[in-house]
């Protein structure tokens, strides 16, 4: 987000000839919504229990990429989302055979 504003806007040099800001130029930005549990998980119960597997616990990340991009005039958008289990020393692994999973 940053990037547009410094070169589309000029905000940090003479990059465009006739400035706009970025919804000039874009639809829309973000972050992804991607959350997980802490990589020091290494059980089921912990795993589920993690913050960051609760909507408390990403709505503020959200949030923030909402207020940037809204700042720029810009929809929040996101490339694609859910659970991130590459950092979970083998509790995801187990994970996808619990019933709660499952249900999800």
């Amino acid at each position: 987000m940053k990037m547009m504003l410094d070169y589309y806007d000029n905000m940090t040099g003479n990059y465009v000839a006739v400035p706009h800001s970025p919804n000039y130029y874009f639809y829309g930005g973000g972050g992804s919504g991607y959350y997980g549990p802490a990589p020091s998980i290494s059980t089921l119960d912990a795993f589920f229990s993690d913050p960051g597997m609760k909507p408390s616990g990403i709505t503020a990340a959200l949030q923030g990429d909402a207020v940037l991009v809204a700042a720029m005039g810009l929809k929040r958008v996101a490339y694609e989302g859910g659970p991130s289990l590459d950092r979970t020393n083998g509790a995801a692994d187990a994970s996808m055979h619990k019933p709660l999973t499952i249900r999800a």
